[in-house]
This record gives structure tokens, sequence and C-alpha cells, in this order.
């Protein structure tokens, strides 16, 4: 009786094993260095803080002068923030955040969330001069480009 169980956990243990080795989508990039450019435009969510952070409408499309995007963040009534960035070549997203269309306010520095497909990317968001800041999560709204 007690094989019977022990078999029965390891085989069960080697089940878990297995699916976290199982090999994921290939068109699904495990890092944001492999995203192409065009993944960046379009809708998404973002969230910054903690707990029930307000959801944020974030716009992105293609940057007329690099290979990058432009966009605004949107937060309810208040005017539009702008954004410019890219995806570095260690895979960070690196985004600029100016309130007034001339400054840098904030910037936001994300790495791209393990198997969401370039859906979701995680990292902190601080204003400019501070050194402390909030996470933030950036999720694509609707279906990719």
């Amino acid at each position: 009786m007690k094989t019977v169980a022990a078999r029965s956990g390891l085989l069960a243990a080697a089940l878990v094993l297995a699916g976290c080795a199982a090999p994921t989508d290939p068109n699904c990039p495990p890092a944001g260095a492999r995203l192409p450019p065009g993944a960046l435009f379009g809708a998404w969510e973002a969230r910054i803080g903690e707990g029930n952070a307000p959801r944020l409408r974030v716009d992105l499309q293609p940057h007329p002068d690099y290979a990058g995007v432009r966009g605004q963040v949107l937060r309810g009534a208040a005017a539009p923030a702008q954004l410019a960035g890219d995806i570095n070549d260690e895979g960070v997203l690196l985004l600029d955040e100016s309130a007034d269309g001339r400054s840098i306010s904030a910037v936001w520095e994300g790495e791209l969330l393990a198997r969401s497909c370039g859906r979701v990317f995680r990292g902190h968001w601080r204003r400019a001069g501070e050194d402390q800041g909030q996470p933030f999560e950036l999720t694509r709204i609707g279906t990719t480009p």
C-alpha cells in the first residue's frame, strides 16, 4: 500500500516538473529583446502603485524619428502626459514621460513578464529627480496588432 502511494506521489511530482519544462509557444518571446518593434504599438492598461491602483490608459504608436514608440498616458480628467521610448538591447522597456511635452517628469523601466507573449510588462515607475518610485504593470488591451 505504501508503494502505491509513493509511486502516485512520484508520478504527480514528475507531471508537475514535466509541465514546468514543457516548451512554450515558439511565437511567444521569452524576453523583451526578442519582441519586434511593432509589438508595443496599440492600447495598454497601466497600473502604477500597490493594491487598488487606478487604471490608466496608455496608447503607443511608432516614433517618427527612431525605432521606438511615442504615445500618451491618460489619467482620468487630467491632461494626457506624453511618452517616448523603446526596448533596449537587454530587453528592458524604457519609457520617458513628460507632463508638459518639454521635460521628463517620470520614467518607466520594466521587463516582459515571462510567458505573457508580449502582453504584460512589470517594473518600476518614478518621478524625475526622485530615488523612490512605485511598481507598475502594463497590460495590452485587446489583441496584438
